[in-house]
C-alpha cells in the first residue's frame, strides 16, 4: 500500500540557467506602452530548459541512503557552502524518469501524478539520510518496506534554505538483485540547462519619474508560455543593473545579486500598481536610458525561483 501525501511546492523545482551568446542587439525594440503602461504577451520573456538526473538502481525493500558529502556544485553552478536542510522524497506510480523531468521543465506535472511525498530533514552537519529518516510532521512509517520493485519512479531533490530551487535531484529505482545501499550525490548527479530570451520582447517604455502606473492584467502567458495564474503574483520589482541584457541572459541564475538597486512592493490579489509606491534603500526616480531596467512579477510563496513575468523597461524619451 502506498501512503498518499502531496506538497504541490515540490514540483516547482527549476530555477536559472545560461544561455549561449547568439551576438543579437543588446536592447529589444522598444514601443511606448501608454498611461497606465498595459504590459502584454509581446513584452514577456521567454525561456527553455533541460533538466537531467542521474538514476541508480538500489536494492529492493533495503534501507538506502543518500550521501552528499561529496556535493560541493549544485545545479545552478553554485559553490554548495550551506547545509543540506531538507530532502524532499516524491514517489511518480506511472511515469517515466524523462517524463518527470520534462514535466518539471515545463511545469506540467499534476497532483494526480504522485503516490508519495515524504521529506527528510537532516541535522547541521549531516551529510546523509537513509529512507527510514523520511516522513511527515514527525511521523516516520517506515518508507524503506514501500521501496519494493516496480513501486514507482522514486525521485528526491535537495534544498538549502534560504537558497531559491533544488540544489540537485536525484532517482532510485528499487531492484530485487541489486545490493547497492548507499547512493553517492555528487556534482554530476544533476544537470539544469536554461535558455534565456530577453532581447526578443518588445521593450516596454514608460514615462520618466516615478509617477507611473503598470497594469499586467491583459498578460496571458507565463515565459514558458502556459497560461499564467494571475492569483499567484505577490511582489513586483524593478531591478536596474550596468550589465546588458545578452550578460544577464547568461548569467540568469544571478539576476538578484547582479541588480545595482532593486526596488519591490507587495502586489497580491492586483493586477496594476503605481511604481511611485515603490521601496528600497534609495527612493525610486524612475527609468533612466543609461542602464538595463527589469520589471518581475514573482510568486514568493511558490519553489519555483523562475518568476511569473519579466519585462524589460525603458523611457519614453
Amino acid at each position: 500500500m502506498m501512503i498518499r501525501a502531496w506538497a504541490p511546492a515540490v514540483l516547482l523545482l527549476m530555477s536559472c540557467g545560461d544561455k549561449d551568446d547568439t551576438g543579437a542587439a543588446a536592447t529589444p525594440a522598444g514601443e511606448p506602452c501608454g498611461e497606465p503602461c498595459v504590459i502584454e504577451d509581446s513584452h514577456q520573456f521567454s525561456y527553455e530548459t533541460d533538466l537531467q538526473a542521474t538514476n541508480t538502481d538500489a536494492q529492493a525493500e533495503a534501507d538506502v541512503c543518500l550521501d552528499w558529502s561529496g556535493f560541493s556544485t549544485d545545479i545552478q553552478g553554485h559553490a554548495v557552502a550551506e547545509d543540506i536542510t531538507k530532502i524532499r522524497l516524491v514517489v511518480f506510480g506511472t511515469l517515466t524518469q524523462d517524463e518527470i523531468l520534462d514535466g518539471l521543465a515545463n511545469d506540467a506535472l499534476q497532483q494526480s501524478d504522485v503516490n508519495l511525498y515524504m521529506i527528510c530533514e537532516p541535522e547541521s552537519g549531516d551529510t546523509d539520510c537513509c529512507l527510514s529518516e523520511f516522513g511527515l510532521a514527525g511521523s516516520y512509517p517506515g518508507i524503506d518496506t514501500y521501496f519494493t520493485e516496480g513501486s514507482g519512479s522514486w525521485m528526491f531533490s535537495f534544498d538549502s534554505e534560504d537558497v531559491d530551487g533544488a540544489r540537485t535531484l536525484a532517482f532510485l529505482t528499487p531492484q530485487a538483485d541489486s545490493s547497492t545501499t548507499t547512493v553517492d550525490i555528487g556534482n554530476e548527479t544533476a544537470s539544469l540547462f536554461m535558455d534565456v530570451d530577453l532581447q526578443s520582447s518588445v521593450q516596454a517604455l514608460v514615462g520618466a519619474g516615478s509617477d507611473v502606473t503598470v497594469d499586467w492584467s491583459g498578460l496571458t502567458a507565463d515565459g514558458l508560455g502556459n497560461e499564467l495564474a494571475h492569483e499567484k503574483i505577490n511582489l513586483l520589482e524593478v531591478a536596474r543593473y550596468d550589465e546588458d541584457l545578452s550578460t544577464l541572459e547568461s548569467n540568469f541564475f544571478d539576476l538578484k545579486t547582479m541588480a545595482v538597486d532593486t526596488w519591490s512592493m507587495s502586489v497580491a490579489g492586483e493586477t496594476s500598481a503605481s511604481l511611485a509606491d515603490l521601496e528600497g534603500d534609495t527612493p525610486f526616480e524612475g527609468v533612466d536610458g543609461d542602464h538595463t531596467w527589469l520589471l518581475v512579477l514573482w510568486c514568493t510563496v511558490c519553489e519555483n525561483p523562475v518568476p511569473k513575468a519579466l519585462v524589460v523597461l525603458g523611457v519614453d524619451e
